[in-house]
Parts: structure tokens; C-alpha cells; sequence
């Protein structure tokens, strides 16, 4: 990683941006993609017959820290930590308690850097890591998923393409998450 000193930014009031893609526009537009490296990665089959299972899922984390660069205090820096998960199952055979039959995953880390010194709210920053972010990495994700599957001697596997409605939910699940219940007056 390149030298750099992040300054967790203080989280500003949480408001509700317009709309969460024009606040990703928004920041996207000030930034430029410098790196996207695989930090980690695990694979894990005990496909024996060389068939696919039929269902799939994938779990998809972002986290985004905002930063100024210790080269240059005027710039800032934007890190994105996507963490991937796919795991298959067979729709047709019982399911015992071990593993999946295929278990795929991988973490990238994508870094951003702004000549300017930028402000953004926590909740612009997280719909810049899940839109703009996974826009970028998602070609990524898809090719270590198709190049490990086929080199594990299993067929070819296709991740579907990235879908911003993939991430609209994402988002409202998380801040469904988020919302601290509400307690009923007497």
C-alpha cells in the first residue's frame, strides 16, 4: 500500500443524501482510481462429480475510510475494502451440516486520490464504496471466480453482471440494520 496516513473522518451528521447514486456521482467525479489489488482470497470444493450446484449466493461487504495522503496533506485519499463471499448448494440433494459444495472468496482493496482536499458525509462515502467501488472492482471479483473455479477442474462458472439494484438493497438492508428500534411510550 502506498504511504499513507488515514484520518478516520469524523462522522458528519447523518443525513439522507438526495438520491445515493447522485452522492457517488458526486464524489466519483472528484476522484481517480490509482490501484485494485486482491488482498486476500480462500477457495473450497468437494464437488466430486464434476457438477455445479444449481443455487448460488453471494455476500457482498464494503468498508470505505477517508484519508489525506502523508505525500501531500492537500490530497485525499479514499480506501475501499470489498470483501466477496459465493457459496453454492444443491437444490436437488439433501444438505447436511458440512460445507458447501463450492466456496469462493476474495478481498480487494481499491484507492482513490483526489488532488483536492474533500468532505463527504459517512453516508456519501458508503454509497461512493457500493456503487462507484463495486462498479470498479466487480470485473475483478468475476474473473478470480470463473479462473479458480475452472482451474479447481470444475466448469466454467459466470458471476452475473454488477447491478445497481443488487446494491440499492444491500444499502437499505444496512441501514434497516442500523436503525435502533423504536421503544413504545405508555
Amino acid at each position: 500500500m502506498s504511504p499513507s496516513r488515514l484520518c478516520e473522518m469524523a462522522a458528519k451528521k447523518p443525513t439522507e443524501p438526495s438520491s445515493d447514486k447522485q452522492a457517488a456521482r458526486a464524489i466519483a467525479e472528484r476522484f481517480d482510481l490509482k490501484r485494485v489489488r486482491m488482498t486476500a482470497c480462500d477457495a473450497r470444493s468437494t464437488i466430486e462429480d464434476n457438477e455445479l450446484p444449481q443455487k448460488t449466493t453471494i455476500n457482498v461487504q464494503v468498508k470505505v475510510r477517508l484519508g489525506t495522503s502523508v505525500n501531500s496533506p492537500s490530497t485525499s485519499i479514499i480506501i475501499v475494502d470489498a470483501q466477496f463471499r459465493l457459496l453454492s448448494s444443491y437444490t436437488d440433494r439433501p444438505t447436511v451440516d458440512a460445507a458447501p459444495p463450492l466456496a469462493v472468496s476474495s478481498q480487494f482493496q481499491l484507492i482513490y486520490e483526489s488532488s483536492e482536499q474533500v468532505d463527504a458525509t459517512t453516508i456519501d462515502l458508503e454509497a461512493f464504496g457500493h456503487y462507484t467501488a463495486l462498479f470498479n472492482v466487480w470485473p475483478f471479483w468475476r474473473e478470480f471466480v470463473q479462473s479458480t473455479v475452472v482451474r479447481m477442474g470444475l466448469p466454467p462458472l459466470t458471476v452475473p453482471l454488477f447491478k445497481p439494484a443488487f446494491v440499492q438493497e444491500m444499502l437499505s438492508q444496512k441501514r434497516r440494520r442500523k436503525k435502533p428500534a423504536k421503544r413504545k411510550r405508555d
